[in-house]
């Protein structure tokens, strides 16, 4: 008869064989021993009790397994075991204590569900004597509560290290077999261990269309799980978005099993995408357009049809809008949240401290390259670019398709729908011009800028940067003495002034539009108007040089012209200058020498 619990569990060390302690405080047979909570008994009484009951290692080990499984143990052994054992019977004893007690800590640890299920269960480990051991040496008896372990003569301990983790591993599984193998997902009401069932390494997926089964289980069960395992199971789902992809790109016939996942993994994903974690979330929509691997003339970038119910052009668009209402934010420092998803969907252009595009972020141009693989998601960008009114937008779309350098047509289609909205349409052009060296199409831009400069002349100013980027990028690719014959007439002073508003790159630009300006108006009047802006910007980037220098080349255009008026112009803005500030004066003598009267022939 086992000992009276409330009475004994607050005491350290009871009975061994023999009459019970003094004082009342324990009870015990002669076949039984408690220590703390852990009772050790046997089939049948010993001759001698084969251990020291107070042994100091007996009693750490017992106090360990007491403190972890919280409620008491009971080691049984077949008395059989004793004559081969009874030199070595306390060491082995104390042994399977300590490795029960490690496992359950180990259960603990790694594996908390399983640990949950089965420590309350192991309330009782039997060790029995056989001559030949069976398959089944360890078995978990769940109504019993008993693990029951069968050992030879060769046996070197009674339970040995893993096998409690092992057997309670196992008993779990087979609990969550019976309980969910034909289970609908839909009518689960423990949906936690459902989840742990459908994902556990033991869970049987031999092909595509049992790995299928799963992922549409999960997708179903995923809404109603306890908020402790939602991320879990976002990210066990989210990774599932190759598997689709892998499908995709084989070209195989896909089954139904695959159709009911799809469908019910896109459902799942409309729902939580933008709860995922970030960097789930950008894997998954870096996955969603799926690439062609084998593209041939003529084919999309974009495999189409995949991911049926996703609308991908729409959460791209939505996350652009995220961008702005984050205040667009152009390092991760500004805004650390979402700021890879933004780099990865809105792959704007960061400009630099002289305004230049002269880094660029590692994007894939995903969203752009999938407007224009299809002519209504293009005209999806095109509308939306234009209900924004957002220039940032227009250039973080054009920097894109600038830098694409397939993607030309499609850019056009959008360029010219901008028109209607001169401030867009500004901001796209000036785009191009700043990067028309990633236009290979080098002709067909300049036959646009024609067409824009006779149907747009209200934009000739901007347009005439364009060529003028183009000629220096290209040089040689503008005829310009040839410029009223292909373009329909010369550049007037309204035009030249507009011209010089562009961009600063204008005034370096200015020498070069020089053949194609119309005669009668002082080309020094806008120049000068402009001339102290200019130089004070330049400074600013210490870049005095440069400005002298385009000066100069401006100059020598005046001077070729012989134009006494202009260069006289230029002269007495110098001189001003120079006066005004001293640290320029040493800068601007060569200006001022070259426009003095009978000098330019001195250069």
């Amino acid at each position: 008869m086992l000992p009276r619990w409330p009475l004994l569990l607050s005491v350290p060390l009871l009975a061994s064989c023999g009459a019970a302690q003094p004082g009342g405080g324990s009870s015990s047979s002669g076949s039984t021993v408690v220590i703390n909570t852990v009772v050790i008994s046997f089939t049948r009484d010993p001759d001698e009790l084969p251990f020291n009951p107070r042994a100091a290692r007996l009693l750490a080990a017992t106090q360990q397994l007491t403190a972890i499984a919280g409620h008491p143990v009971t080691f049984q052994f077949d008395v059989a075991l004793l004559p081969q054992w009874r030199s070595s019977f306390e060491s082995a004893l104390i042994d399977s204590i300590e490795h029960v007690a490690r496992d359950l800590d180990a259960l603990r640890s790694r594996r908390p569900d399983v640990f949950a299920f089965g420590d309350p269960a192991l309330q009782r480990v039997e060790s029995r004597y056989v001559a030949v051991l069976p398959e089944d040496d360890e078995v978990f008896d769940l109504p019993s509560k008993t693990l029951r372990i069968a050992l030879t003569s060769e046996a070197s301990t009674f339970v040995r290290d893993g096998s409690v983790f092992r057997a309670i591993e196992d008993a779990y599984w087979a609990s969550l077999e019976l309980r969910f193998k034909d289970a609908d997902p839909d009518r689960v009401d423990d949906v936690a261990h459902y989840y742990d069932y459908m994902t556990g390494y033991r869970h049987s997926e031999p092909d595509d269309e049992a790995r299928a089964q799963t992922i549409w289980r999960i997708s179903r069960v995923a809404p109603r799980m306890p908020a402790s395992r939602r991320d879990e199971v976002l990210k066990w789902l989210a990774g599932r978005v190759g598997f689709f992809v892998d499908a995709y790109r084989s070209g195989s016939p896909r089954g139904p099993a695959f159709h009911k996942a799809e469908a019910a993994w896109v459902a799942w994903l409309n729902q939580s995408i933008d709860t995922l974690d970030e960097h789930d979330r950008v894997e998954v929509v870096d996955s969603l357009a799926v690439e062609r691997r084998d593209q041939r003339p003529g084919d999309t970038y974009y495999l189409q049809g995949t991911f049926p119910g996703f609308d991908f052009m729409g959460y791209g668009l939505h996350v652009v809008d995220k961008w702005v209402a984050a205040g667009r934010p152009m390092r991760s420092e500004d805004h650390p949240v979402d700021f890879l998803l933004f780099i990865h969907v809105v792959c704007a252009g960061p400009r630099d401290a002289a305004g230049d595009h002269s880094s660029y972020f590692g994007c894939d141009h995903v969203l752009y390259r999938y407007a224009a693989d299809k002519p209504a998601n293009l005209d999806r960008l095109t509308q939306y670019l234009l209900a924004r009114k957002d220039p940032t937008l227009v250039e973080a779309a054009f920097i894109n398709f600038v830098r694409v350098h397939d993607l030309y047509p499609q850019m056009l289609t959008i360029w010219r729908a901008l028109e209607p909205q001169p401030a867009s349409w500004e901001v796209a052009t000036r785009l191009v011009a700043e990067q028309v060296e990633e236009v290979q199409d080098q002709a067909s831009l300049l036959d646009e800028a024609q067409r824009q400069w006779r149907a747009l002349p209200a934009e000739r100013g901007t347009v005439l940067y364009l060529v003028s980027q183009l000629e220096r990028e290209h040089y040689g690719a503008v005829v310009w003495k040839d410029f009223a014959r292909t373009f329909g007439g010369l550049i007037g002073p309204a035009e030249f002034a507009s011209f010089l508003d562009q961009n600063d790159r204008a005034m370096w630009n200015a020498h070069e539009v020089w053949e194609a300006l119309s005669k009668g108006w002082s080309r020094a009047a806008p120049l000068v108007a402009r001339l102290d802006a200019y130089v004070d910007r330049q400074r600013t980037q210490t870049m005095m040089p440069h400005a002298t220098d385009a000066l100069g080349r401006i100059v020598t255009r005046m001077c070729e012209e012989k134009a006494a008026g202009d260069l006289a112009q230029i002269h007495a803005w110098a001189q001003r200058r120079a006066s005004a500030r001293a640290s320029e004066q040493k800068d601007l003598e060569p200006i001022l020498f070259r426009t003095t009267p009978g000098k330019c022939a001195e250069e």
